[in-house]
């Protein structure tokens, strides 16, 4: 409440986007680089695999930024947000989990999944601004 007093809330939008982003980022790619090490799974295209949790930390990020900006604006916060996460967060992980197992058993092909990720991650941005940005 006290930033939307002093900022307008399209630069509290963004920071609070770039925050998430900055967090989640290095934490999914060391988390995935901890599962292969401690599980001993074996990566068959390592780059594609950092690809896919890249891409799915920012599309993760932008709904996370768009969700918490939703539910700042409700009485009982924590329960909203958890009530909105889900079936926002599900299109998501759905092509992410598809185009992980393609990145660890190296066959197929993630261009599909991560156009769909993209894709996603650019809607939610886009709603985003859209309602977040007066001002």
């Amino acid at each position: 409440l006290l930033l939307r007093v002093r900022f307008r809330e399209r630069s509290v939008f963004w920071a609070k986007l770039i925050c998430i982003m900055i967090i989640l980022v290095p934490v999914s790619e060391a988390t995935t680089l901890l599962f292969c090490v401690f599980l001993g799974v074996t990566v068959i295209d390592p780059i594609r695999l950092l690809i896919i949790v890249l891409a799915g930390s920012v599309a993760v990020s932008c709904a996370t930024a768009f969700l918490g900006s939703l539910a700042a604006r409700g009485r009982f916060k924590g329960p909203l947000f958890a009530v909105l996460a889900s079936p926002v967060l599900l299109p998501i992980l759905i092509p992410a989990v598809n185009a992980t197992i393609g990145a660890l058993n190296g066959a197929g092909n993630i261009s599909t999944e991560l156009m769909t990720i993209a894709g996603y991650a650019a809607t939610t941005l886009g709603v985003s601004l859209l309602l977040f940005g007066r001002g």
